[in-house]
């Protein structure tokens, strides 16, 4: 290890500055704010008006000149690291004095202590935990976890690329936008790397800086000051008045993460930084790390005993028991590091973001491979998640940054035009391109296609636009004003084009004569981009005087006032009904403003950096924007939060520019890298497949009647497995199990009820009468018995004769409900808030009746009828449960299962060990029998939980909500196996069939569906490379080598192998029109329910309901007539 540099102390640092004239491109410098290691932090503004963080480090501050170029290469080997996570500080760019005297990383800049984002710099004090902790003396357990993990995934970032960091401690950790992120990253060096001893005293271990494992203990230690609220040289002391604390669970949890982080022996700590987060998420839910570290050091303890703890036990008689529960102990201590991958997948879940999750749910099942029943469920979680992902249908690697992307009318071409002067354009399907390649042309900034597809109008810095035909290739007209043109447009008719100039004016030009016809006056800065209204009558420009300004198209005049940024405009468009307009501009937002008003709408679309585009789909119901964050990302138009489904599209690079398709169902996104991806966010419709009947209870099968004929189909198969019977009733149901059926028919008597048996299609009852016509009747599961209920009425007859067991019960108030036990005699009957158990068959009250504390909502037997499970709710915000009750005492059985709201429903798991409840709070929770709190944290819904149930295999779970969402779960971890499914209606029923394969639900309409549940079949192998590909930020992480030529040979060899995964059916193409068209019907936007409208009536030619559904919604549209 090097000694000690003189030179590089704080002194000499600011010394070295005093000696130098600093000067940063584009960037004024306001003043310094802090120093690092070798250097001095200054605060600064760029042109555009944002703050930035900029340290300066001087030659002079070296004695040789290897440490110092040492340093610059550091911190450029670092630069396109410190993207790839959100706690790592962005570095925005590296440059150098040209005299050598100094280099300079500028950064983003840290949140202000007080103000946050706001920031002052006549009173800017860096947000850094230091300063927190300065403030606050600890910080609770929950926050401490929350930094922690944030902190381990980002020095897992930098480990996994060879680099540590060297200095972690409070003051290196800075808040921007509220995200913890390791600052200094000038100490950053490579692993091993000899240099000189850096760190602060109390942070560097025993055996100094440098390592993998020097960097966790510096976390820990870090974790012990703001957790325990002492300085790290007391460490390990806890103060005893923390003991005594509420929260002092947490805090010795906390603790066992932190003593294992600063083991003395470095081979006793974290092997990685991901192994310390898993444990840190285990805190975060609940968990006991503690536990835990007591079953590994008992591992450890047999391990070493080696052959000694195997004669041993021969000596003493130790059991096998013994050593299959040690191997118990070590699976247990293995899926640590399962259950986080699955927990940040289930993170990226709840955020929307599909295609962020599968890389954890991929690598969660290669490390499922020895676990058949764990692997099942890992392959039904990726296979539902890959259901509803976007699909990545075309893609080209050009290695050339890309300057601007934009689709024909049609949607079948996309032109793609680059920095190096050369546009062309492509057909969207095989990805060749059309025609020839226009060129060269000089830093080409935009290229468009006529609304005819016959030119293309390129705009550039060679001081002309020109026109070309596309199919030759061959220059049609030049535009020569002797000025730089920066973006240009096409009038939607074709006739006209706007370009936009560096001298800050915008000219308007005849398409077919090349005449000028106006010159828009107005900017004071450049005009960075223009582009007209559907109408063609208003046009609006973006330029770099911070302002978007309209102008009136026939007059030549300016409309209104300009609408004033804080920062350059790159873009601007119209909605489609031009009642808006959408803004990019540099200070990494995209705003929405009012034609009419000019004033801005609704809060801004908030990106980590510059926004280059921004536009709004053809239904006006998203907002497309791109940034050199590296994404692209969907908003919605009305409320501006992103889109609950899919609202990022993560790049390889930074992203230039994104466009939807006319359609709206593709978004095409290009970057900086030369990477052009089409997706196709379509796929997310999956339609559920209808079912033309009656379900039976169990869902397995379902019985059509038509003309007094009924059949009994399987769900799954959709197959008969009935004869047609000859009911001739005008109602038939099904049992729950499906094999017998209720058919039930009126006369002037009131109701007759005949009993069918479902495999020999042969009535097994004669007529029963009931007098209510309003009656409805139940079956035993063997259908020797059946209930008839109405009113306040209860009859129990025996199927075969006809004959009534006992005379009618009447409860003298509304009988809501009845089933019946499955292996006792008795049954169950519900009236108003109380259940009345009933032996059988002789009709006697087997108990008092069961009170709740209101209306009863639900009751079942278990399956091996020992027990009852009743739940209640009423229309008040009362806390309701369920209880279990003991069948033939009616004794209850443990405590209730409470929620916050009503129980709108329960269920017994298929062993009859556990119970499901559902709620109006929103939640639904699993529970032991015998014990009043959940085995898992209860699961949150959207809206109201109508109905859940288990698999049959027990390990999954179903819920129907109010909101027609159909959500699937693991069941012994409340975890979610993928995005819900949607069909729009209130679900009131839910239940899997087909072994598991599949889910059927019931709307409140009575409708029924069925979705099919596909489990991946993909090997991991290929998961990971394609998690890879979808998730280019993720790929180094994934150690994938996704060079431009790699990433398109991925690409090409899975669509060969997987066409599915990289294309969208017809059939899926049009459910997703029905859908949004719907939701638009829903949101009175009749403009964009008829863009869908129109589409979805060309892809179902001649469906009559289509074609009305349109003309309703045309008429609706201010009786216009449909296109």
């Amino acid at each position: 290890m090097e000694k000690p540099t003189p030179g590089a102390g704080a002194k000499a640092v600011r010394a070295a500055a005093r000696r130098v004239h600093i000067e940063v491109p584009e960037h004024r410098l306001l003043g310094r704010i802090g120093g690092g290691s070798y250097g001095e932090v200054l605060l600064a503004s760029s042109l555009m008006g944002t703050f930035r963080a900029i340290k300066v480090v001087f030659r002079r501050s070296f004695e040789d000149e290897a440490p110092y170029r040492r340093e610059f290469d550091g911190i450029r080997r670092f630069e396109p690291i410190s993207r790839t996570h959100e706690s790592l500080v962005d570095v925005l760019q590296v440059g150098q004095d040209p005299s050598g005297q100094y280099f300079y990383y500028i950064m983003e800049l840290a949140d202000d202590l007080e103000r946050g984002s706001n920031i002052d710099p006549d009173c800017y004090r860096p947000r850094t935990l230091r300063a927190e902790l300065d403030l606050r003396k600890r910080l609770p357990v929950a926050e401490c976890v929350r930094i922690g993990i944030s902190l381990c995934e980002g020095l897992g970032q930098l480990h996994e690329h060879g680099l540590v960091h060297r200095d972690v401690k409070p003051s290196n950790i800075v808040f921007a936008h509220g995200v913890p992120k390791l600052a200094d990253i000038g100490l950053v060096g490579g692993l091993g790397e000899a240099r000189s001893f850096v760190g602060t005293p109390g942070f560097v271990p025993p055996e100094g800086p440098g390592s993998k494992e020097a960097d966790i203990y510096s976390l820990g230690k870090l974790l012990y000051e703001a957790g325990v609220g002492k300085d790290r040289q007391s460490f390990p002391e806890i103060p005893p008045e923390l003991l005594d604390a509420q929260d002092t669970d947490s805090i010795l949890e906390l603790n066992e993460v932190i003593v294992k982080a600063c083991h003395a022996n470095p081979a006793d700590r974290y092997h990685s930084a991901g192994a310390m987060a898993e444990d840190l998420a285990l805190v975060q839910r609940g968990k006991s790390v503690r536990r835990l570290r007591l079953l590994e050091r008992r591992l450890k303890f047999v391990t070493r005993g080696g052959a000694i703890a195997v004669g041993a036990a021969a000596v003493l008689g130790v059991t096998v028991w013994g050593i299959l529960r040690d191997h118990q102990l070590q699976a247990q201590i293995n899926q640590r590091q399962i259950g986080g991958l699955v927990a940040d997948g289930t993170h990226a879940l709840a955020r929307g973001d599909l295609i962020g999750a599968l890389p954890y749910f991929a690598d969660g099942l290669r490390l499922d491979a020895g676990d058949k029943v764990r692997t099942m469920t890992d392959r039904l979680r990726i296979g539902l998640t890959l259901a509803q992902c976007p699909r990545l249908v075309q893609s080209w690697s050009l290695g050339k940054e890309i300057s601007d992307v934009e689709f024909s009318t049609d949607g079948r071409s996309l032109v793609i035009a680059d920095w190096q002067g050369t546009a062309r354009v492509y057909d969207v399907s095989s990805g060749k391109p059309w025609f020839p390649e226009i060129s060269p042309l000089w830093y080409l900034e935009t290229a468009s296609l006529s609304p005819d597809g016959r030119q293309l109008l390129t705009a550039s810095e060679d001081q002309s636009a020109a026109l070309w035909d596309v199919k030759t290739g061959e220059l049609v007209r030049r535009f020569t004003a002797h000025e730089r043109t920066y973006g240009g447009a096409f009038s939607p008719d074709g006739r006209l084009i706007a370009l936009a100039s560096t001298n800050n004016l915008i000219r308007v030009y005849e398409r077919e004569s090349g005449l000028e016809r106006l010159v828009l006056r107005g900017h004071s800065e450049r005009v960075e981009h223009v582009a007209f209204n559907h109408e063609g009558t208003i046009l609006v420009s973006a330029s770099n005087d911070q302002t978007a300004r309209l102008w009136d198209l026939r007059t030549g005049t300016e409309i209104g006032q300009p609408l004033a940024h804080k920062s350059w405009v790159k873009d601007a468009s119209f909605s489609p009904d031009d009642r808006q307009i959408v803004t990019a501009c540099f200070d990494h937002t995209a705003r929405v403003w009012d034609v009419k008003t000019g004033r801005e709408i609704g809060p801004p679309l908030e990106h980590h950096d510059l926004v280059f585009t921004a536009s709004f789909s053809p239904d006006g119901q998203t907002i497309l924007t791109a940034s050199l964050d590296g994404t692209a990302r969907l908003w919605d138009a009305a409320t501006h939060q992103p889109l609950p489904l899919n609202p990022v599209f993560l790049h390889s690079g930074r992203v230039r520019h994104a466009c939807f398709s006319p359609e709206g169902n593709r978004i095409a996104v290009a970057g900086v890298d030369g990477w052009v991806a089409i997706w196709d966010v379509a796929a997310s419709a999956i339609r559920p497949r209808t079912i033309p009947g009656t379900l039976s209870g169990n869902g397995e099968r379902y019985v059509v009647c038509s003309n007094g004929w009924a059949e009994v189909f399987d769900t799954a198969a959709q197959a008969p497995v009935s004869p047609r019977m000859q009911v001739a009733a005008a109602g038939v149901r099904l049992d729950a199990s499906g094999h017998f059926l209720v058919a039930s028919s009126t006369n002037r008597q009131g109701m007759l009820f005949r009993v069918w048996a479902v495999d020999s299609g042969r009535p097994i009852s004669p007529a029963i009468s009931a007098s209510d016509s309003s009656a409805v009747a139940i079956l035993n599961n063997t259908g020797t018995t059946l209930a008839k209920y109405a009113g306040t009425m209860v009859e129990v007859f025996e199927t075969r004769s006809g004959a009534r067991l006992f005379p009618p019960l009447d409860r003298r108030q509304p009988v809501t409900a009845v089933a019946f036990n499955p292996t006792l005699h008795s049954l169950v009957t519900v009236v108003g808030d109380s259940v009345l158990l009933w032996s059988l068959p002789g009709g006697t009250s087997q108990c008092a009746p069961l009170h709740h504390i209101c209306g009863v909502t639900h009751a079942e037997f278990s399956p091996d009828g020992r027990y009852l499970l009743t739940s209640c709710a009423d229309s008040q915000l009362t806390e309701c449960y369920a209880q279990v009750w003991d069948a033939a005492t009616g004794a209850p059985v443990g405590p209730r299962f409470r929620h916050h709201d009503g129980v709108t429903s329960a269920s017994f798991s298929p062993d009859g060990r556990r119970v499901i409840t559902v709620g109006e709070d929103r939640f639904a929770g699993v529970w032991r029998i015998g014990q009043g709190s959940p085995l898992v944290p209860p699961f949150e819904h959207k809206a109201q939980a109508q109905d859940g149930v288990f698999s049959r295999s027990g390990r999954w779970l179903a819920t129907g909500c109010h909101d027609g969402e159909v959500c699937i779960w693991e069941s012994d971890t409340g975890l979610p196996l993928g995005p819900p499914f949607w069909n729009g209606e209130p679900i009131v029923r839910v239940r899997f069939i087909a072994h598991d394969r599949g889910v059927v639900a019931v709307g409140s309409s009575g409708h029924a569906w069925y979705w099919e549940l596909p489990p991946t079949t993909l090997s991991v192998t290929d998961l990971l490379a394609l998690s890879a590909l979808l998730n280019p930020n993720l790929a180094l992480s994934l150690n994938h080598d996704l060079s431009q030529t790699s990433r398109q040979e991925i690409w090409k060899r899975h669509r060969s192998e997987h066409p599915e995964l990289f294309s969208v059916s017809a059939q899926q193409l049009a459910l997703w029109h029905e859908q949004q068209a719907r939701q638009c019907e829903a949101d009175n936007a009749w403009p964009g329910a008829l863009v869908h409208l129109n589409r979805l009536a060309d892809l179902r030619p001649g469906d009559p309901k289509v074609a009305q559904w349109r003309q309703e919604a045309a008429r609706k549209f201010a009786g216009k007539e449909v296109r």
